[in-house]
């Protein structure tokens, strides 16, 4: 592969004014730059940014820890968050757990995920990335970061106790207030919901904003109409079945995911609905 060196030798020019021109400087006339850039062509040169971020002590790298890549929305995440870093003209390198596919459940998984996380956490602390992002297959507390981190790290779509960790989580209790709010002005009083699964942090906070709702606006928590789920689609079906059986003067169902969504769906299509 091409150095730096020996592409300004190639053009005729200094290693400095090849870097400038790299690093997009004005103060290089446009025919020294065409000529440059057209040896660069030529060559197929690719800087090496590792070794340029060594000696400016920033390497435009940020390194990208994801649980797992195939889970739910995290493709989305990802390419969310690589489109802003690539306009602000920074590299991403990615860490895949594979926390969900990767390990069997129980105490071994734990031992496994924590050894795999330190494990890419000090191979971007190795090679001086600028910073890391963590991004999460669904909420949880992310709490087997490093103490001793010496590099800017944010948690992605879960969240952490640790103080000097920011997070970013979708704010479900006002997203469940606004959809709970908007079938009451429509004409619902009677709103029957399917949650996920009871412990988890989705399910409580949705279920949170969807009794203030109903306080805000004068009107009872039911707890009989509130029926649990796993948010497959099956659990959908079934306790949409259950609502309607003990509880026919229902006037709408809001289900806490697509998937029981859709088996809901299923149902009340079955029944004519």
């Amino acid at each position: 592969m091409i150095t730096l060196k020996e592409l300004a030798i190639r053009s005729n020019v200094s290693i400095a004014t090849v870097s400038n021109i790299l690093n997009g400087k004005s103060n290089v006339s446009k025919e020294t730059r065409e000529r440059v850039m057209q040896i660069i062509k030529e060559t197929g040169y690719k800087p090496n940014y590792m070794a340029r971020g060594l000696r400016a002590s920033s390497t435009k790298t940020i390194g990208l820890i994801v649980d797992d890549i195939t889970e739910f929305s995290t493709p989305k995440i990802i390419d969310g968050i690589m489109s802003e870093l690539e306009k602000k003209g920074y590299r991403t390198i990615l860490e895949n757990l594979r926390f969900y596919t990767k390990w069997e459940h129980g105490e071994e998984k734990i031992r496994q995920y924590k050894q795999d996380l330190n494990s890419a956490i000090q191979e971007f602390q190795a090679i001086k990335t600028d910073g890391i992002i963590y991004v999460a297959g669904h909420a949880h507390n992310i709490s087997d970061i490093p103490e001793a981190l010496d590099l800017p790290l944010t948690v992605c779509y879960a969240f952490t106790e640790r103080e000097d960790t920011p997070f970013i989580m979708i704010d479900d209790t006002d997203a469940a207030f606004k959809m709970t709010e908007h079938l009451i002005k429509n004409g619902s009083k009677k709103i029957g919901v399917i949650t996920g699964k009871k412990e988890n942090i989705h399910t409580q906070k949705r279920l949170e904003g969807y009794k203030k709702a109903l306080q805000a606006n004068g009107i009872a928590f039911d707890e009989k109409i509130i029926k649990e789920g796993d948010w497959e689609q099956n659990s959908g079906y079934e306790n949409c079945a259950k609502l309607l059986k003990e509880s026919p003067e229902l006037s709408a169902i809001f289900c806490f995911n697509d998937m029981m969504a859709a088996g809901a769906y299923i149902y009340l299509n079955e029944k004519g609905i």
